[in-house]
Order: structure tokens, then sequence, then C-alpha cells
């Protein structure tokens, strides 16, 4: 099996790459950004929400296995903005 059809492999690129895109907009994402490898889910707190909500978006094996990753990290964090965005937070 390559890297790039490793499953715990393409899943830790894929989290590195929304890491970065959560540092390239100014965002923390120790403080805000969670994986789930178990369950193939990335999630992100909504600032000023109490009790503390979150963004979150679940993922089948096939996406991480062969999706565009990059493409996936950009995706997910540009639809967490708008979420943010829409809460008012």
């Amino acid at each position: 099996m390559t890297e790039s059809s490793n499953p715990d492999h393409r899943w830790s690129e894929l989290v590195a790459l929304v890491h970065q895109e959560f540092e390239q907009h100014q965002q923390d994402p120790n403080a805000l950004f969670q994986a789930d490898r178990t369950r193939l889910k990335l999630s992100a707190m909504i600032p000023r929400t109490y009790p503390s909500e979150r963004f979150s978006v679940k993922l089948d094996e096939e996406t991480v296995l062969t999706g565009d990753l990059p493409a996936i990290a950009v995706q997910f964090y540009e639809e967490y903005r708008k979420d943010v965005v829409r809460r008012g937070a």
C-alpha cells in the first residue's frame, strides 16, 4: 500500500491542510479545530456561542482516499466561516 492510498496517511495529510487553512486566516487551529479519525469527522468551534456550538462535516472513506485534499480543506474552512457569519459569532 502506497502512502497515497493509505487512509491514515491521507487523513493526517487532510488534518494538516485544514490546520494550514486556519493559520492562513489568522485563526488558531489548536483552539478551534478538531478531527476525529474514527468517525471521519472534521469540526470547529463557533466562537462566542454558549454552550459551545460546532460546525462539523462527516466524510466517507472514499472521499478521504480519493478526494482532492487541498480542496476539501479549503471548502471546510470556507463553509465554517459562512456558518460563523450566519450565527453572528
